[in-house]
């Protein structure tokens, strides 16, 4: 669909996200203004924001659920968004990192043009990006141009879901590495739920009530990580579905 959209789209500046995602009312003139004050950045992203109590960047309104959201829905949140949570010390900033969200991004058309080959196989935004730094490009993430969470999804889903697409990450590292390194790869899922947990506490920004929230989801976190990880395994050892696409 992101490619059938891509290659429906005829602007200078072409912008993804997800069904799921409610993007702010000032989305598009932020990004539209960061990339006219950043004309060599070949992406500009933004943060991906839980809408809830004080996860809102400053400007924005917060929407509240009279029970509150629920911690298996934290735990989506985090470990799939838990890179791009916004940070409230960034005000308006614009600096450069090394990938954004695949729901909240947006690329100049000749970045894309650069890509063509990976977006016609339906490659997924990691690849893409690691394409793009390694030609010299800046990727750029603008504190400003945020979106909010917005998934009510079922836990047989979200374990689909993670599973999926810890598989085709898996597929896509062991291309080309010998069996030996991937059947360790492999053999070492059970530790990668941690290894993700520990990732997201120590990058999480400064905000308050951010890592309680974090802890009291840490349950679900390692359930959603797990079938993550044995999505990898799977991936590893066995490789990808005929028509799953590279997700890198």
């Amino acid at each position: 669909m992101r490619r059938e959209g891509i290659l429906a789209a005829s602007g200078e500046i072409c912008a993804l996200t997800e069904s799921w995602i409610e993007p702010s009312p000032g989305w598009v003139a932020a990004l539209r203004e960061a990339h006219r004050r950043h004309p060599d950045a070949a992406a500009i992203g933004g943060p991906v924001a839980f809408p809830c109590d004080g996860e809102v960047p400053a400007g924005g309104e917060a929407s509240h659920d009279s029970a509150g959201p629920s911690r298996l829905a934290w735990a989506d949140y985090f470990s799939e968004y838990g890179a791009y949570v916004p940070d409230p010390g960034n005000g308006r900033e614009v600096a450069s990192v090394e990938s954004l969200s695949g729901a909240n991004c947006s690329y100049k058309r000749w970045a894309l043009e650069e890509c063509r080959d990976l977006i016609d196989q339906a490659a997924w935004e990691p690849v893409i990006h690691a394409r793009l730094r390694g030609r010299g490009h800046e990727i750029k993430r603008a504190a400003a141009a945020w979106v909010g969470y917005q998934r009510p999804a079922g836990l047989t889903e979200l374990l689909r879901r993670r599973f999926t697409h810890g598989r085709g990450h898996g597929a896509a590292r062991g291309l080309g590495r010998p069996w030996i390194g991937r059947l360790a790869r492999g053999a070492a899922a059970p530790l990668v739920p941690w290894v993700l947990l520990w990732r997201l506490w120590r990058g999480l920004p400064e905000a308050p009530g951010l890592r309680g929230r974090l802890l009291a989801a840490a349950g679900w976190i390692l359930v959603l990580n797990s079938a993550w990880a044995l999505g990898e395994a799977d991936g590893e050892w066995f490789g990808p579905a005929t028509d799953e696409p590279v997700i890198g």
